[in-house]
């Protein structure tokens, strides 16, 4: 097994930002720099493109590069298995990794229930690439049951998400989109933090705008 999978619904959006941001900050840090990342979508059409808010996040021609060869691809059990973590968008993409390789239960964890699970994270000594990524999903295994989960307060008037989930926010509107792909940038840039044995690497520290 080696590197990383990312999940969503349709790999167009979340799984795909998520992918290319990943990628981006492991460029970073010589503890996580060839750390393989890949994504696909647990009910997705094939070779869809990315969608235009992801191909905006930065201007860079690397990242250009990459939305332009993106064409979505349907979760499948070989990627499953191939995978020394998955990370998914929603509770729900994570049980449908689950649902298609079940032993893989103990490396699949949401974005958000990644960095909630992160803090304490400490790899062996020397650990880098894929062997730090897999003491990182062995340690968030660990922690699973040791921790309450966060729970949202519910209104009646509004149905409430889960608070691992990130939600699409495709057919909601620009702004509830920008601020998807904003929570998928935090949540990424907060988890490799807590994950890289190293700090950046400041020539190869990169400007990050926000979506708008």
């Amino acid at each position: 097994m080696s590197g990383i999978l990312t999940v969503c619904d349709a790999n167009v959006c979340r799984s795909v930002a998520a992918e290319f941001l990943l990628a981006e900050e492991f460029s970073q840090h010589a503890s996580l720099a060839g750390v393989r990342v890949s994504s696909r979508g647990a009910q997705a059409l094939q070779a869809h493109s990315a969608c235009r808010l992801v191909a905006e996040m930065r201007e860079d021609e690397i990242w250009l590069a990459r939305s332009r060869r993106h064409q979505s691809l349907q979760l499948g059990a070989e990627e499953i298995e191939d995978a020394d973590l998955i990370l998914t968008a929603t509770t729900s993409s994570r049980a449908a990794v689950v649902s298609l390789v079940p032993g893989a239960r103990r490396r699949v964890f949401t974005l958000r229930e990644a960095l909630w699970l992160a803090p304490g994270f400490a790899p062996r000594p020397g650990a880098v690439g894929d062997d730090l990524v897999r003491d990182f999903a062995a340690h968030l295994d660990a922690q699973r049951g040791l921790q309450q989960v966060p729970v949202k307060r519910a209104r009646p008037w509004r149905r409430t998400a889960h608070p691992f989930d990130i939600a699409d926010g495709h057919g909601a509107g620009r702004r509830a989109h920008a601020a998807t792909l904003q929570q998928v940038q935090k949540t990424v840039a907060e988890l490799v933090r807590a994950m890289a044995t190293d700090p950046t690497l400041p020539f190869l520290s990169t400007r990050r705008a926000p979506v708008q």
